[in-house]
């Protein structure tokens, strides 16, 4: 995620993390492009783990009440309207009230479907993607982010997280990688002869692995709000069409979902009339708009298994006013 998410939670700072401050990124071809910032703004690699606890902590100091070890299910219903929901514990079912929900359940989210907001996700609208965490000698440049577009509309990523240590992945859409398994798909990546070659040169470990899906298709604008309901993060589609990173764009949408939640709790009308300010809040807004282009690119980049993009990065390593345009076209802000 961007440094700039730090303007909104500083604490950031104290967790262990790897400050990446340019980018490589290659076509199936293996022609490459690569980026290096010259302003004070870089991107921010985290421990999932660490960074949900930090959040989670920030938020209780701050006043939330935290309810641990419940799992949402359904909605609690009176007179025909939403006060609140319901969970399961280890020891009970249980049910908390409020005047607004917020939905930040996740991809798994049965409550967005409870609402009627949006359906089960389908194959079309769905990435999905293995990474682990590994440690090990290698030549990666510890400044540097590492995206590998490959020609099944997937890619495959690396970023260091020290000397040693490093994040390495790769992501399908679903229908592919009902094809092709994702765990051959991921092996076939980590043991590729160019990145054995020139980046992984010895034998290493994983410390940890695992798989999940991702949204595929950016913000899902009918999914964002109802009467006394609001919906931020993965459950809405937060997340990057070409990338896969969502945790910056979610936590905009919850800082914007707050704001107007706020707003509706001081005029007391927790109507979709109130709400559907969150659709046109300018952190969303702005999303909403870079995620088109997004798409539109990722589309681009993609046709006829990547020849656009093999072509492109081609013309760049040898054209360096042509370098210059495709440059802004991926890093612009």
């Amino acid at each position: 995620m961007s440094s700039e998410i730090l303007a909104l939670y500083p604490e950031i700072e104290n967790l262990n993390i790897a400050k990446i401050t340019g980018t490589k990124i290659y076509s199936a071809n293996l022609h490459s492009l690569e980026q290096r910032r010259t302003d004070n703004l870089y991107s921010v690699i985290v421990d999932r783990l660490d960074f949900d606890d930090l959040i989670r902590n920030i938020a209780v100091d701050k006043g939330a009440e935290l309810f641990d070890k419940n799992l949402s299910y359904d909605f609690v219903i009176k007179e025909g309207k939403r006060i609140g929901v319901k969970t399961k514990t280890p020891e009970e079912i249980k049910e908390y009230y409020g005047k607004i929900i917020i939905l930040a359940d996740g991809m798994s989210s049965k409550l967005a479907i409870k609402s009627g907001l949006r359906s089960k996700w389908e194959l079309k609208d769905i990435i999905v993607s293995k990474c682990a965490i590994m440690e090990g000698e290698n030549k990666l440049d510890y400044n540097l982010g590492y995206v590998f577009f490959q020609s099944y509309m997937g890619y495959g990523w690396i970023f260091p997280l020290g000397k040693k240590r490093f994040n390495i992945g790769c992501g399908s859409p679903a229908e592919i990688a009902l094809k092709v398994n994702l765990n051959k798909m991921f092996g076939n990546f980590i043991n590729d002869q160019y990145i054995k070659t020139h980046y992984l040169t010895s034998d290493y470990k994983t410390i940890w692995s695992g798989s999940y899906p991702l949204a595929r298709n950016g913000i899902l604008e009918k999914c964002l709000f109802s009467d006394n309901l609001l919906c931020i993060g993965d459950v809405a589609g937060f997340v990057s069409p070409i990338t896969g990173e969502g945790i910056h764009q979610s936590m905009h949408s919850a800082k914007a979902a707050a704001e107007v939640a706020v707003n509706a709790l001081e005029k007391e009308d927790y109507s979709k009339d109130t709400l559907k300010a969150y659709r046109n809040h300018p952190d969303v807004k702005n999303l909403r708009r870079v995620f088109k282009s997004l798409l539109r690119l990722r589309d681009f980049f993609f046709e006829e298994n990547g020849k656009n993009l093999n072509e492109m990065l081609e013309r760049a390593e040898n054209d360096p006013e042509y370098r210059e345009k495709a440059l802004n076209i991926f890093f612009a802000k």
